[in-house]
């Protein structure tokens, strides 16, 4: 029997939402699942300094904090990394593409713990 799903964006711009929206509107699920792209806001640039903007953006933090399957972020996101904080989630971490390569678009790494400030690689000591 199918199933709904859910798959939350939180973006400054909705073109990843509208990619995945596309996506699978265009190309069902094998299973026939069916699949909801949703992306509270997407304000174009960040407002700071605005009230109703920080209350915007704390409440799609908490929503990315209730994920129960999967939390992809990348490592320089802050929704990201208070969302994994609040909901004590391990991500799956979106890798940069190194310039000059086009294979690793997309290439994901499992985050092996829950603290935030360590989502980035460190070197070798």
């Amino acid at each position: 029997m199918p199933k709904q799903k859910s798959v939350l964006f939180t973006s400054l711009t909705s073109g990843h939402s509208e990619n995945v929206r596309n996506m699978y509107w265009e190309n069902p699920t094998v299973n026939g699942d069916i699949i909801g792209v949703f992306q509270p806001s997407h304000e174009e640039q960040q407002h700071t300094d605005e009230t109703l903007y920080n209350r915007k953006a704390w409440a799609e933090m908490y929503l990315l904090s209730l994920c129960v399957y999967v939390l992809v972020t990348s490592a320089r996101s802050t929704f990201g990394y208070a969302a994994q904080g609040l909901g004590g989630l391990k991500p799956w971490i979106l890798l940069p593409v190194q310039a000059g390569e086009s294979d690793n678009a997309g290439s994901t790494l499992r985050s092996v713990q829950v603290d935030g400030a360590l989502l980035s690689r460190s070197p070798i000591l």
